[in-house]
């Protein structure tokens, strides 16, 4: 049986292929298996990215939502967070909202050691 860091990173590769469908197939099946904290936020976060690719932006924000629920997140995953909120809505047309969650992000981003071109 697969792991849910072992899905979710078989779903990224989906993603980033843009079979989106599979991509959210694995990230449920993911979060099915009761991550820790850590996995599961960044599970939601990936599949906040692929419910917006598939049509709906509220979804990928709902997903981003909770996300941020989750306690002992360090500050460079909740920049991370407030960024790809800031993408959906900019792509969502508004522009408002976006620099809000960009200007939000900016400060836990200066120390990224993460990818921060990854699609999701």
């Amino acid at each position: 049986m697969l792991s849910a860091a072992e899905l979710h990173r078989r779903a990224l590769v989906e993603g980033e292929a843009s079979r989106y469908g599979r991509a959210r197939s694995l990230l449920l099946k993911a979060l099915e298996r009761h991550p820790g904290d850590e996995v599961q936020a960044r599970i939601e976060l990936s599949l906040a990215y692929v419910e917006s690719e598939r049509g709906s932006v509220d979804d990928g924000l709902h997903q981003c939502e909770r996300a941020l629920r989750h306690r002992d997140l360090t500050n460079q995953f909740r920049a991370l967070v407030r960024s790809q909120q800031g993408l959906l809505l900019m792509r969502a047309g508004r522009g408002a909202e976006a620099l809000q969650a960009f200007t939000g992000a900016e400060p836990g981003l200066a120390d990224q050691s993460e990818p921060l071109t990854r699609l999701f």
